[in-house]
């Protein structure tokens, strides 16, 4: 099968971020974001960008999951990432995780 016989309607709809401590304690949440199609560089693939100026301590290990729910319903969570801060003048931390769709199998891989 491909992508022009796949199912083209399961594209991202909303998505969130959620960072989390050493201690797992929640210190950074987005809510659900509305998906913006324009970042998108392929017709397969989405593209969602976490900024936040919420930080670790150096040589904190923390953990950070991307969450997104389809046009269709469907709701994929990667898994808990785990995420260190490093010495850095910068305190922003930028993240990117990229969907991809895949048609034969009716999922998105992160």
């Amino acid at each position: 099968m491909t992508h022009a016989e796949g199912d083209n309607t399961e594209k991202v709809y909303s998505y969130r971020f959620d960072m989390w401590d050493s201690n797992d304690k929640l210190v950074v949440t987005t809510g659900n974001l509305i998906h913006n199609t324009s970042e998108d560089t392929e017709y397969d693939k989405s593209r969602d960008v976490f900024y936040t100026n919420k930080y670790l301590r150096e040589g904190e290990i923390g953990h950070i999951q991307y969450t997104v729910k389809t046009l269709n319903g469907l709701i994929v969570s990667s898994p808990k990432y785990r995420i260190m801060r490093v010495p850095s003048i910068d305190m922003v931390y930028p993240l990117e995780v990229f969907p991809e769709l895949n048609f034969d199998e009716g999922y998105i891989k992160l």
